[in-house]
């Protein structure tokens, strides 16, 4: 409610008696011993009636082949037989494992050791040459020879994406050392730790001779989202920028690498697709609310919650990518001093199916209600408002993905930070990547 409506509140007795009523009603939660409400929620929904639920196969062979680092263990804690010996010594007894059996636990284990290794300090000439055989053996093409199967599917082969981050300019400071291993879409930082956060200044990122792209992006926040900066590989090569310069340098909170497939469609902003009039026009015709700024479409990548509290709530689906619309909008509450700033969400599950279609569906549905004395009942009512848009929500996305599905049919899908530029937001928008044919060989790990 603006000044003026608030004037005219004041001269209408009628109007302030009922204001006045309203307040005496509500006098258990003017309490300032009361808790405070949550001011967000969000509730799960099953595929419209029409659609079949994507199987375990179609959710394995898109989003979920992706790897995550963790830092809160050791090299010595995965295995306590290297105890007692020096980084040098360690790395290269794990690279000899790697030679003998190359897995995706014992190519992880060997990037730990790489980290430990630049962990002590600047490599002298003995352990960069240690660092370098082993960043080549991950790089180089080869069978598990303990897998006597002849199916390509069932035997891991070396291959790699991979990128130096360096404290200062000119690949100076400390080091941080990551590679993507054979088989998955993502290698997934998703948060920092001391004292890598918020500290690197230039990249090295490279890919095997073998693959056929990739991309390094270093994100503002946690969890991969905010500002963005992308680095790409050349297959072969090692690109180098000395100066990571702008908004990213000692910001980086949470890091992708991702692989490249070939073929694979050029790379599309769901924005294209679907318009923010459109968007705008699922709240414009629902009584008591209105839009309030520009809608986001961005993403929410293996979110892990909480799913209710307050502004920062996220589904918890650590196995699900996901595509998130946020509607601003202004809540009219009859009878009060103030209007309430509010938030509708939505969040969409994108998969491409076992015939090659590009599916989708409203999975998850929430709102976010600025805090106040009403904020409580202002979203169980919004809530409540809600179910009935969800059909109309999964009406226009498959009209969208109908367009999207003349170029198929596809092998699989995966997403692009914003609208993929050099720099960026992921509030700009989501960027779809379709491959044709069917997925990599691989259903690759999840670490």
């Amino acid at each position: 409610m603006d000044k003026a409506s608030l004037e005219k509140l004041f001269l209408d007795c009628e109007r302030l008696k009922k204001f006045c009523e309203h307040i005496h009603a509500c006098k258990p939660c003017l309490s300032l011993s009361s808790p405070q409400p949550d001011t967000s929620q969000i509730n799960t929904v099953e595929p419209p009636a029409n659609m079949k639920p994507p199987t375990a196969e179609e959710i394995r062979s898109n989003f979920p082949r992706f790897q995550t680092q963790d830092f809160s263990g050791d090299v010595l804690d995965l295995m306590p037989s290297l105890d007692g010996k020096d980084p040098r010594e360690a790395l290269e007894l794990l690279v000899a494992r790697y030679r003998k059996h190359p897995s995706v636990r014992n190519a992880a284990l060997v990037e730990g050791a790489i980290n430990r290794l630049y962990a002590v300090g600047a490599p002298d000439k003995n352990s960069g040459k240690l660092i370098d055989d082993a960043v080549q053996t991950l790089s180089q093409k080869v069978s598990d020879n303990s897998d006597e199967s002849s199916d390509p599917k069932k035997q891991f082969t070396g291959d790699d994406i991979r990128c130096w981050l360096y404290e200062d300019r000119d690949f100076g400071g400390r080091i941080l050392f990551f590679s993507e291993f054979f088989g998955v879409i993502y290698k997934a930082i998703s948060d920092l730790p001391s004292p890598y956060r918020d500290s690197f200044s230039s990249i090295q990122v490279g890919a095997s001779t073998t693959e056929v792209g990739g991309t390094v992006l270093l994100f503002e926040n946690d969890r991969y989202f905010g500002r963005y900066a992308r680095f790409d590989a050349t297959p072969g090569a090692i690109v180098n920028t000395r100066h990571v310069g702008g908004f990213i340098e000692d910001r980086t909170s949470s890091v992708l690498l991702v692989r490249r497939f070939d073929p694979e469609l050029p790379p599309m902003p769901l924005g294209n697709l679907v318009s923010k009039d459109e968007i705008k026009d699922l709240v414009k015709s629902k009584s008591g609310i209105r839009p309030r700024g520009e809608p986001v479409i961005t993403w929410d990548m293996w979110p892990t919650g909480p799913e209710q509290g307050g502004y920062d709530t996220h589904p918890n689906a650590p196995d699900m990518a996901y595509v998130a619309l946020k509607i601003p909008i202004t809540v009219d509450v009859p009878n009060w001093v103030f209007d309430y700033d509010a938030e509708i969400r939505y969040w969409l599950y994108l998969y491409v199916d076992a015939a090659g279609v590009l599916q989708g569906y409203v999975n998850q549905y929430g709102a976010w209600v600025e805090g106040g004395i009403l904020t409580g009942s202002v979203l169980s009512e919004l809530m409540g408002r809600l179910p009935p848009t969800v059909d109309d929500v999964n009406s226009r996305l498959a009209a969208a993905l109908a367009l999207a599905n003349l170029a198929g049919p596809f092998g699989m899908l995966y997403y692009l930070p914003g609208r993929f530029d050099s720099q960026g937001s992921t509030d700009d928008d989501v960027t779809v990547v379709l491959t044709r044919g069917g997925p990599p060989p691989d259903d690759g790990p999840i670490l």
